[in-house]
C-alpha cells in the first residue's frame, strides 16, 4: 500500500457492504473487469495503477483496494441504487480529505497563560531563570505549587553584572569576592568549597573535555 499513501481508496469489503453483494462476488468482478483474467493470478499493484491486492498469511486474497476511478468502473454495471451508494461514499471520503486538520484547542485559562508566557519568553529572549520566574508567576496565580526547580538567585541589592539572556542578576565568584572585600582568589575559594563538599569537579562531554565545577545540594543549619 506504500504506493497509495495520501490517496483515498475503497476496499472490496466496503464495496460489498455498501452494495449488499457477497465479497467473493465483488472480488470476482474486480478480477474480471478491472484486473483482467490473464493478470489476476500474478498481479502486482504496480502493474495496474490504483489497484492493491492484500493477501492473508496463506497468500489468499483478503481484500482489494481500488482508487476512485477503478471503483466507479467496477460498479458501472451494477444497479442505479448500488452506484448511488458508492458515489455518496466517495463524496464523503473526498470531503474528509479536504477538511483541514484542526489544531489542538487550549482547554483552560492556565493553558492559555502558559502559551502566552512561551511567546513572551521567545520575544524577549529570556534565559532559563527568566523563563522559570515567568512560569512560577503563572503557577502562583493559579495556585499550582511545585514542579519547578529551585534555579537561579533573587536580585541582590547591588547589581554588579548580569548574564545575557536572563532576567536575573548573577555574579562571577571573583566579583562576589571583590564586592565583599574577601582577600582571596576564586581558584583558592573553589578549592576550599570542593574540599568542604559544596562543589564537585565534573568533566563536560566535549572534544577538549573541559573541567567545570558543579554545585551540590546543601543547607545551612
Amino acid at each position: 500500500m506504500n504506493g497509495l499513501i495520501n490517496i483515498k481508496t475503497m476496499s472490496s469489503l466496503e464495496i460489498a457492504a455498501l452494495t449488499g453483494k457477497e465479497h467473493s462476488d465483488v472480488l470476482r468482478d474486480i478480477r474480471k473487469y478491472i484486473i483482467g483474467e490473464k493478470d489476476a493470478a500474478n498481479l502486482q499493484h504496480e502493474q495496474i495503477q490504483g489497484v492493491t491486492i492484500i493477501n492473508d498469511a496463506r497468500n489468499y486474497t483478503k481484500e482489494i483496494l481500488l482508487d476512485k476511478e477503478n471503483s466507479l468502473v467496477l460498479v458501472s454495471g451494477y444497479s442505479v441504487d448500488m452506484r448511488r451508494r458508492i458515489i455518496r461514499r466517495w463524496l464523503e471520503l473526498e470531503a474528509k480529505q479536504t477538511e483541514p486538520t484542526p489544531k489542538p484547542a487550549l482547554t483552560t485559562e492556565y493553558d492559555v497563560a502558559l502559551k502566552g508566557s512561551e511567546i513572551i519568553a521567545r520575544m524577549l529572549n529570556l534565559g532559563d531563570v527568566g523563563k522559570i520566574k515567568l512560569v512560577s508567576a503563572i503557577n502562583n496565580q493559579y495556585g499550582i505549587q511545585g514542579y519547578l526547580p529551585p534555579y537561579g538567585v533573587e536580585n541582590p541589592d547591588r547589581a554588579v553584572e548580569t548574564t545575557v539572556g536572563n532576567s536575573e542578576v548573577t555574579y562571577a565568584l571573583s566579583v562576589l569576592l571583590k564586592a565583599n572585600n574577601v582577600q582571596s582568589s576564586a581558584v583558592k575559594v573553589n578549592k576550599v568549597l570542593v574540599e568542604q563538599g559544596f562543589l564537585e569537579t565534573k568533566t563536560r562531554p566535549s572534544a577538549s573535555k573541559a573541567t567545570t565545577l558543579g554545585l551540590l545540594p546543601f543547607c545551612f543549619s
